[in-house]
């Protein structure tokens, strides 16, 4: 998924392009992050994601994260769905 945002608070002014994908990943792994940037970083529950102090598309990222698509199904490169073998 890719969002465009403006930017507000300490760091307006600008636009951020931000692609989201995810990664597979152990909670238990230490995360590396940019500490000019971030004051901490952690893992949260879906259900303990604190929606107002985040990136405002990050609700849409995490719906899509819980939507299981058809396994039957694959993507072509065109696009389309189609059955496997096809």
């Amino acid at each position: 998924m890719v969002t465009v945002t403006q930017t507000v608070g300490l760091t307006s002014g600008h636009t951020d392009v931000s692609l989201w994908y995810p990664v597979k990943r152990s909670r238990h792994e230490p995360i590396e992050f940019d500490v000019s940037e971030f004051n901490q970083v952690r893992w949260f529950h879906f259900s303990e994601v604190p929606h107002e102090r985040t990136d405002p598309n990050l609700g849409h990222f995490l719906a899509k994260l819980r939507v299981r698509p058809n396994p039957s199904l694959k993507l072509t490169r065109y696009g389309r769905h189609c059955k496997p073998g096809l």
